[in-house]
């Protein structure tokens, strides 16, 4: 039996998750999103949805490929990176929750050691260190930063008038939905769902649609 030791990565190369799988990586990522899209409350599947509500897709990387079950291994790596100060977002140290006491042998840790020297997945090269730091810092340079992003974005949901007029032409005499109605329990259930709901903009919106000097 082969098992597959890996960790999940944020956007930035941040290692912030430890498992071990006997299938596909492939297969037991896709598990992870699913888990996490279905609401499960974990700290593992917050975090996931943490990364994609960024509009970003946590990083699968395999670490090794062991023989047997790989408890031991997965609650050596849990160690090594908790010891290392990685704020991991496991719930257990490993092995499927058990064997908690357990402590990686000195040439278990001495591979591990070995392992990852020169590699650099945790050191950022100054251009994204910068990046980060005007993403998440309280710094005057934040705002010029995040304004210049949303200059960007907004540039590109303009079409030019040559793009307007094909995309009108190609609409013209299409109506999928004319003449169609919701039924009635369609339509109760949007409202029973809308009941309640309240919607506040935030006071970055609205400084943004009164600013008059917002150009493009």
């Amino acid at each position: 039996m082969k098992t597959k030791i890996y960790s999940l990565q944020d956007e930035y190369g941040n290692i912030r998750y430890i498992g071990k799988t006997s299938k596909s990586i492939k297969e037991r990522f896709s598990g992870h999103l699913r888990e996490a899209k279905k609401g499960v409350d974990n700290h593992r599947c917050n975090w996931i949805r943490s990364v994609m509500a960024r509009g970003k897709w946590p990083i699968v990387f395999l670490i090794g490929e062991v023989d047997g079950d790989g408890c031991k291994e997965e609650i050596a790596w849990i160690k090594y990176f908790r010891e290392e100060g990685v704020d991991l977002v496991n719930e257990t140290n490993g092995g499927d929750g058990q064997s908690k006491g357990y402590k990686p042998s000195d040439v278990t840790c001495r591979k591990i050691s070995e392992g990852l020297k020169g590699k650099k997945g945790r050191h950022h090269p100054e251009t994204t260190k910068r990046k980060m730091s005007l993403a998440h810092g309280g710094n005057g340079e934040t705002k010029i930063y995040q304004r210049l992003l949303g200059l960007r974005n907004k540039k590109s949901r303009f079409f030019s008038p040559e793009h307007r007029r094909k995309l009108r032409e190609a609409r013209k005499g299409k109506t999928p939905f004319k003449g169609k109605h919701h039924s009635q329990e369609v339509i109760k259930a949007r409202t029973d769902k809308l009941k309640g709901m309240t919607y506040h903009h935030s006071e970055k919106w609205l400084k943004k649609k009164l600013d008059k000097n917002y150009e493009l």
